[in-house]
């Protein structure tokens, strides 16, 4: 498989699976009763839903999360180039900005057992 091929399959399991994931995960913990209105809640919601974006490295993706438009940080990578042992499709945890921590990883887009163990708030 080229690296196109890799990344178009990568970045789709990103935008149908792992950003939906992240997003039920927010919707779950902001879910309490009396926490905020229905209207509220779907607002919050569809914020960190658009806030949800992704950049493309030379090993990973960078998961960014932001609020309106401010406030960045990284949420995870993504491996797309095998290396350090992790396989394509790893989801490891921010170290950094620039860098994800490599001592081991916290599941797979492809792998959706593993979903469970990363939540809105990071892996």
């Amino acid at each position: 498989m080229d690296i196109n091929q890799i990344m178009a399959k990568v970045t789709d399991a990103i935008e149908k699976t792992y950003f939906p994931h992240l997003v039920n995960s927010y919707a779950n913990w902001t879910s309490p009763a009396g926490s905020a209105t229905d209207s509220v809640k779907e607002q919050m919601i569809q914020a960190f839903k658009d806030g949800l974006s992704y950049t493309v490295g030379r090993n990973y993706i960078k998961i960014i999360s932001s609020r309106n438009g401010g406030n960045c940080t990284v949420h995870s990578f993504i491996v797309i180039k095998p290396t350090k042992g992790f396989e394509i499709g790893d989801i490891l945890k921010a170290a950094s900005w620039n860098a994800p921590a490599t001592n081991f990883k916290r599941g797979n887009v492809f792998e959706l057992w593993s979903l469970p163990a990363v939540t809105w708030t990071g892996c």
